[in-house]
């Protein structure tokens, strides 16, 4: 992402996005891929930081907090409780249900009983 910023003049918000939102319209998949949306695959990294302002964070093993690919957890760093996962307009953190991994139905799903 980087060499897109340096070398093709995006911003590191354009290059977030070419990599992510633009791969799954790229793919021809614009509706289940390239965005953290309910009902899309998705791979996550997790970094201490922020990416916008430093892109090298995506690349530095020492900043990765969290690699989710295909709904398994692959590597993490503890989060405390309070850091919970929301999603725009929800009430409530997030918590994983489901069977294992790499099927559509281990999604993240609300859960009840508990205020953001």
């Amino acid at each position: 992402m980087q060499y897109f910023v340096d070398y093709i003049g995006m911003t590191p918000k354009g290059a977030l996005l070419a990599a992510t939102k633009r791969g799954g319209e790229i793919m021809m998949r614009p509706d289940e891929l390239g965005q953290l949306r309910a009902g899309y695959l998705a791979d996550i990294i997790l970094v201490d930081g922020d990416p916008l302002q430093n892109l090298a964070l995506m690349t530095d093993p020492a900043k990765i907090q969290l690699v989710m690919k295909e709904c398994v957890i692959h590597c993490a760093t503890p989060v405390p409780a309070e850091a919970a996962l929301h999603l725009d307009g929800a009430s409530s953190p997030l918590r994983e249900e489901g069977g294992q991994g790499g099927d559509r139905g281990n999604e993240l799903k609300e859960e009840p009983g508990r205020g953001a």
